[in-house]
């Protein structure tokens, strides 16, 4: 298993990044861990009538790509907060704006929670029984072009969907939001039931509580470069 000193560093290391300290988003007491969600009203709305992973990470990157610089930055401090609702996004496209929508998903971005109060009331949160997509070792483009390689690593072990997607969804979007991943780049998805070890070569962990064991901190994804790229 990773080891926790270094769990520790790379989840200070992404506090640290977006101008927190430890105590603002964490609380360590009596050897446990307790997570605590930072105060802001930024946030995402992800709108699914079904998922496909290549649409899902096609559409996702034309998102964080299409919002102007002061909206990712303002994103990326609120940890890229997302909300996972169940719509179509047909039905509702005359009613809401949208920051950029797919076949079968759309996507909208709000510096106010406030301002997407009534779409939040309309649809539902996704909620399901369904597990993680088994296509999970496909590479993607996330755009048309051919640029560098990445292996995007997720730990599925006693996943739902939804929370698939929300792991899914802060590494790539922060990976874009940092420059680790590039628009014109190519990912292939690796499931794993638990990350044993991370590379030497790793620009991106996923660090988090441990949910069934609140003494220790978890990593549930990492990025690094594709093996044949090494």
């Amino acid at each position: 298993m990773v080891e926790q000193e270094t769990l520790r560093r790379l989840f200070l290391d992404s506090v640290a990044a977006r101008g927190y300290a430890l105590e603002d988003v964490a609380t360590f007491v009596d050897g446990r861990w307790q997570a605590r969600e930072v105060a802001s009203e930024t946030s995402a709305l992800a709108i699914l009538r079904s998922f496909e992973p290549e649409e899902y990470l096609q559409g996702a990157t034309a998102f964080v790509t299409g919002l102007d610089g002061d909206a990712r930055d303002a994103w990326y401090r609120a940890f890229t907060r997302t909300s996972f609702l169940v719509g179509d996004p047909d039905r509702i496209a005359e009613r809401f704006a949208f920051a950029h929508r797919t076949a079968s998903m759309a996507w909208v971005w709000s510096p106010s929670d406030r301002a997407t109060l009534g779409l939040r009331r309309l649809l539902k949160p996704l909620h399901t029984s369904g597990s993680v997509p088994p296509d999970g070792s496909r590479e993607y483009a996330l755009a048309a072009g051919g640029g560098t390689r990445h292996e995007l690593w997720l730990a599925t072990e006693g996943l739902a969907l939804e929370k698939y997607l929300v792991h899914l969804n802060h590494t790539l979007c922060e990976c874009l939001i940092t420059g680790v991943v590039s628009p014109d780049d190519r990912v292939a998805i690796r499931h794993v039931a638990r990350i044993e070890s991370l590379p030497p070569r790793c620009p991106y962990a996923r660090v988090v509580p441990d949910p069934l064991n609140t003494a220790h901190l978890k990593a549930v994804s990492y990025v690094s470069p594709a093996a044949s790229d090494v």
